[in-house]
C-alpha cells in the first residue's frame, strides 16, 4: 500500500502563565518561506501580530481547560514572507502551563485527504507518515503517538463528512 507523507510546519508552545510563545520551524518551512531564523519567541502584544486574533483567543480558552485529550483546530498565521494569512491545521496538548501545538500547513493535510479519497480505503489512513519527524527531538513520545493517532483521525473526519 501506498504511504502518504506529510511534514509539520512549525511546533507552538504557549505558556499562559508569562503570557508568551515559542515558535519553533522545521527545516522544511524554513526553507520553503525562506526564514532566516529557527524559532521566534513573542511575548503577549508581539503574539497578536503573528496570530489572528480569534485564534489567539482559542489559545487562552484551550490552555485553560483540563482535558487530557488531543485536539485539533484551525490557527491562522501573519508571517511577513506570504502574502496572506497561513491557515494551519494545529493538533494541540494541553499541559500543566500552556498548550503545545504542532501545526501542519492546511493545504498540505487537503492533499493528503484528496489522495486518500482516490486511494478510496479507510486503511490507507493508517498509512499516513510524518516525514519530518526527527526534528521533533524535543517532544513527549506519548503526544507523538497520539498525534498520529488523531491524524489518522482526522482523515476520518474528513472523509466521512464528504
Amino acid at each position: 500500500m501506498q504511504s502518504f507523507i506529510l511534514n509539520w510546519a512549525f511546533l507552538l508552545i504557549y505558556d499562559k502563565n508569562d503570557i508568551a510563545m515559542n515558535i519553533k520551524f522545521s527545516n522544511q518551512f524554513i526553507e520553503d518561506y525562506q526564514l532566516s531564523y529557527r524559532e521566534l519567541m513573542l511575548v503577549e502584544k508581539e503574539i497578536a501580530s503573528y496570530l489572528h486574533r480569534y485564534d489567539y483567543k482559542k489559545l487562552e480558552y484551550f490552555s485553560n481547560i483540563e482535558t487530557p485529550l488531543v485536539f485539533d483546530t484551525l490557527m491562522r498565521f501573519k508571517f511577513k514572507k506570504c502574502k496572506h494569512s497561513l491557515r494551519t491545521i494545529a493538533i494541540c496538548n494541553v499541559q500543566e502551563n500552556g498548550l503545545s501545538c504542532i501545526n501542519f500547513l492546511e493545504s498540505k493535510v487537503m492533499n493528503v485527504r484528496r489522495l486518500i479519497r482516490k486511494n478510496l480505503s479507510i486503511n490507507s489512513i493508517k498509512l499516513i507518515n510524518i516525514e519530518n519527524e526527527s526534528e521533533l527531538k524535543d517532544i513527549d513520545q506519548t503526544f507523538l503517538t497520539d498525534l498520529y493517532a488523531h491524524l489518522e483521525h482526522i482523515m476520518e473526519r474528513v472523509l466521512k463528512i464528504s
